[in-house]
Formats: C-alpha cells, sequence, structure tokens
C-alpha cells in the first residue's frame, strides 16, 4: 500500500507580502483610546522654546466636556469641538526677546484622525481620544513691537507647535 501525503501550502497573508516601504504607506486601522473628559488636560507648546512666550497658555490646562448625555468617572465626556480650553478661545496676548511689547493673536488646533473616535459617536459628534500629539498654530493679529528699535513682528505670521492631551482616565476606552 502506498500512502499519499498531501502538502498544503501556508496561508499567507497579503499584508505580510507587501514590501516594507509599500506597508508603510497603508493607512494605519484606527485603534480605540482613553476618552477625554472634563478635567482632563491639554498641553499646547508653540514654537521652539524661547520663539515666543503667550502667557494665557500655563500647561496643562484643563477642558470642559459637553456631552450631556456620556460621561465617564462622572465626568462629561469632550466632543470634538472641545479641544480647545476656554483661555485660547479669544485673542491671546503674546511677546518675545526680539519684540517685548505685547501683540496678540489667534491659536488654532488641528486634531489627527487618532485623537477623535471614528466608530463611536456621542450627540451626532465623535469623542475626543488620547491619541497622539497634533498640531497647534500660533497666527498673529495685532504684531508685537520693540519700541527701543523701532520694530515689530508681522502681522498673519503664523508659529507652528504641537499639542497633546493628558488624561488620568485609565478605564474607559472608545475607538
Amino acid at each position: 500500500m502506498r500512502q499519499v501525503l498531501r502538502f498544503r501550502p501556508p496561508i499567507i497573508h497579503a499584508e505580510a507580502m507587501i514590501r516594507p516601504q509599500i506597508k508603510k504607506q497603508l493607512p494605519e486601522k484606527h485603534m480605540s483610546d482613553y476618552i477625554i473628559r472634563t478635567g482632563d488636560t491639554v498641553e499646547i507648546n508653540i514654537g521652539a522654546p524661547g520663539e515666543v512666550t503667550i502667557p494665557a497658555i500655563v500647561n496643562p490646562l484643563p477642558l470642559s466636556g459637553t456631552s450631556s448625555k456620556f460621561e465617564v468617572e462622572d465626568q462629561s465626556v469632550c466632543l470634538q469641538g472641545d479641544e480647545e480650553p476656554e483661555a485660547i478661545k479669544v485673542p491671546v496676548d503674546y511677546f518675545s526677546i526680539q519684540f517685548p511689547e505685547p501683540g496678540n493673536g489667534t491659536i488654532e488646533l488641528t486634531l489627527e484622525s487618532n485623537n477623535t473616535t471614528s466608530k463611536t459617536e456621542c450627540e451626532g459628534m465623535s469623542i475626543l481620544i488620547k491619541g497622539g500629539q497634533f498640531r497647534a498654530k500660533f497666527t498673529v493679529e495685532v504684531p508685537a513691537t520693540n519700541p527701543a528699535a523701532s520694530t515689530s513682528d508681522v502681522e498673519g505670521r503664523i508659529i507652528s507647535g504641537s499639542a497633546k492631551f493628558g488624561t488620568t482616565n485609565k478605564t474607559t476606552k472608545a475607538g
């Protein structure tokens, strides 16, 4: 009697066959992360250290969640739009070593996809989750000046920065 052995090739997932340089271009799967809620914080850094001083930014800045239907640990959940603390929703003063007389400008935060839920919504909006760093930018509206040198900053100048959420929530995640 002759015994027939059957060989079955292993299953190789398509992702494993993609060259590493191409694999990097594939979109990352959206992971769940800890939910941001009232009392959690955002840390904002504008420009290089010493480039500009914005007194309204006393890191970390507390956040206030606006959800009326969802709480985590008795705190309202932060929805998309809650990422900007009250202290920066209006033009804020700034100055620098070059321009010691204060001017003012606006701060804009731009969330990344890993900072909001893609599957879970609350009150028709995405929920803020810890995620990673995201973009911050300061736009000069009223230029700071240096009266001694008769110079001033440039209106409309944009100073780039970064921001990140901080949370003490270690129990509830969403994705």
